[in-house]
């Protein structure tokens, strides 16, 4: 009897890469530019791109927006003029499957396997409380922050600054040993951007259209201000004083809650 030849498992051709499943965070706030997300709230108070309720809540009536029509590619299939209007370019089928995968999946808001917090963390919080003069300052924003800044050119004196041992609020002699890294470091929470020698953002989220990060400068706080083109207290809402609690001053008062 002839021996038969052994099974081998041979490659599947028609297998594909699992794609990691895209999340708010990750993905999707990324597909409405600043001007997208602007030009809406303008349009209608109420329609924020930039919030992740708002876009979860109306995902499927946004997706079915920027989908065009079978018999009129310049319509969607809500009947109306594709989305966005000009003078943005309309999604392409790449970003359009993105946010149906992101529908599919449920509409996440960050990922599930969170990426852990970088060494130095708590050190670098509680120099950053006392470079900026805030107490309540966000771990998630400060974890982004120390990233960048440990990739920097000022890694060494910052890394050097986390070193050093220090009771909390001895600030005052940390710019003479390391000014232009503390000045790099308020830059970097009051802006969310780093900047060039001539003052020109260098690197970070402001102005560039596919990143927020600009909404988490501490200057909006610092001046009783709501982000430029973002706030989650509606259309107009400018035209009323900031209250105390809060209220009309665009720092976190959310309609939903």
């Amino acid at each position: 009897m002839a021996n038969r030849p052994k099974n081998r498992l041979r490659p599947n051709k028609n297998r594909t890469t699992a794609r990691p499943v895209p999340t708010w965070d990750t993905a999707v706030r990324a597909l409405f530019s600043q001007q997208e997300v602007a030009g809406m709230l303008g349009v209608r108070g109420d329609f924020d791109l930039g919030s992740y309720r708002f876009v979860r809540r109306h995902a499927r009536l946004i997706l079915r927006s920027v989908t065009p029509s079978s018999s009129d590619p310049a319509v969607s299939q809500l009947g109306i003029r594709l989305m966005p209007p000009p003078p943005s370019v309309p999604w392409n089928a790449d970003k359009r499957a993105v946010f149906a995968s992101w529908i599919a999946s449920g509409c996440p808001e960050r990922p599930s396997r969170i990426e852990p917090p970088p060494a130095g963390l708590e050190r670098f919080l509680s120099l950053s409380r006392d470079l900026t003069g805030f107490d309540d300052l966000d771990a998630t924003v400060a974890a982004r922050h120390l990233r960048a800044a440990l990739d920097s050119k000022h890694a060494e004196s910052i890394n050097s600054m986390l070193a050093t041992p220090r009771a909390s609020g001895a600030s005052d002699s940390l710019p003479a040993a390391h000014p232009d890294a503390c000045r790099y470091l308020i830059l970097l929470w009051y802006a969310s951007a780093e900047f060039d020698p001539n003052g020109f953002v260098a690197r970070g989220s402001t102005g560039v259209p596919w990143e927020n990060d600009y909404r988490e400068g501490l200057v909006w706080r610092s001046c009783m201000a709501h982000p430029m083109g973002y706030s989650l207290e509606g259309y107009r809402h400018w035209e009323n004083a900031p209250e105390a609690d809060g209220l009309f001053s665009g720092l976190g008062v959310d309609p939903d809650v």
